[in-house]
């Protein structure tokens, strides 16, 4: 697109403001090894939000505000079922735990009765106070 000067005077915070926005996007562009931005690239990308802005809120366009609620709509459908994907594999996770717990807790017969098998999973097995009193000691030991 062909170029055309015109000039205007603005602030030196503004001024200041436009070169810290090349520097910071130059730094962006030397990661991907692109070419360097000036500052005319910068104030043509804020004219254009700020035209877009302007534009979109004085049009109130009914296209934009429709297309914005069926993209939520969407992402909510989304997200509920993200939501109890996740929530279900959580759940799994600490089934599969607590059965683990279980069958390592116990040596050889598995108890029937709710209660029981609760009281083996959460409760202190006969190894866990033996491996804290040894790992006690080992940090004790390290520190001396």
């Amino acid at each position: 697109m062909p170029t055309y000067k015109k000039s205007y005077r603005l602030s030196k915070t503004c001024l200041k403001k436009i070169d810290e926005l090349v520097k910071l996007e130059n730094v962006e562009r030397k990661r991907f090894e692109d070419d360097e931005t000036t500052p005319r690239e910068i104030i043509e990308q804020a004219v254009d939000y700020y035209y877009a802005l302007k534009i979109q809120k004085a049009a109130g366009d009914p296209l934009i505000d429709k297309l914005e609620m069926s993209i939520n709509n969407i992402m909510k459908v989304y997200m509920v079922e993200l939501a109890k994907a996740q929530n279900a594999m959580n759940y799994t996770v600490q089934k599969n735990c607590e059965y683990t717990s279980l069958l390592l807790k116990s040596s050889k017969d598995l108890p029937v009765d709710e209660i029981d098998m609760k009281k083996m999973i959460y409760g202190i097995s006969r190894f866990e106070k033996f491996v804290d009193s040894k790992l006690l000691e080992e940090i004790v030991n390290e520190k001396e």
